[in-house]
């Protein structure tokens, strides 16, 4: 990871993320692919990005194809289950996505 913490690694469980990213085998297609895979896979990627700088650009990139496409009801429960999957607190994770206007 980069020298000091970034907001999103304060939100976010690193070990989460690693877990999922460890249940990435193979080459995946995502159209093909269940909601768990596509999490595991987005884990891995942002992982793989924290070493060019660009992991928070990244999963809010993620964050918002997997909330705003959705139904605004749907929105906050998209938000909380990727905070669960995350290993975040779904309240803390709302304000940030919030606040950086992904939701």
């Amino acid at each position: 990871m980069s020298d000091g913490p970034t907001t999103l690694w304060k939100i976010i469980s690193i070990d989460t993320l690693k877990t999922r990213a460890a249940r990435v085998r193979g080459k995946l297609s995502l159209e093909n692919a269940s909601a768990e895979e596509v999490l595991d896979l987005a884990a891995k990627r942002i992982l793989d990005a924290e070493a060019s700088g660009s992991a928070e650009e990244l999963f809010r990139e993620f964050a918002r194809a997997w909330i705003s496409k959705h139904p605004v009801t749907e929105r906050r429960q998209r938000a909380g289950r990727l905070a669960v999957a995350f290993g975040a607190d779904p309240r803390a994770l709302i304000a940030y996505l919030k606040a950086r206007s992904v939701m």
